[in-house]
C-alpha cells in the first residue's frame, strides 16, 4: 500500500511540474526563454570576401605544394618495390 502511494505523490509531482512548465511557456508567448528578441532591427550583412580575378591569382601563387617532383618520385619508387 505503501508503494502504491509513493507512486502515486511521484506522478502527481511530475504532472504539477509539467504543468508549470506548460504555463510559463504559453504566458511567455511560446518562445524560449533564450531566444533573440524579435524586432525591426536592422541586419548588416558580412563584408563580401575578395572574389577578383587578380585576387584569386595572387592566393593561388601563395600556395606552397612542394617540390612535386620528387614527391611523384616517391610514389613510384614505393609502388615499383610492391
Amino acid at each position: 500500500m505503501q508503494k502504491n502511494t509513493q507512486i502515486i505523490i511521484v506522478v502527481l509531482v511530475l504532472l504539477f511540474v509539467t504543468l508549470a512548465v506548460a504555463l510559463f511557456f504559453w504566458r511567455s508567448g511560446g518562445t524560449a526563454p533564450y531566444s533573440a528578441p524579435l524586432g525591426n532591427q536592422p541586419v548588416t550583412p558580412a563584408p563580401a570576401p575578395q572574389d577578383t580575378a587578380a585576387a584569386i591569382t595572387k592566393d593561388v601563387s601563395n600556395i606552397d605544394i612542394g617540390d612535386l617532383d620528387k614527391e611523384f618520385k616517391d610514389i613510384d619508387s614505393s609502388l615499383n618495390s610492391l
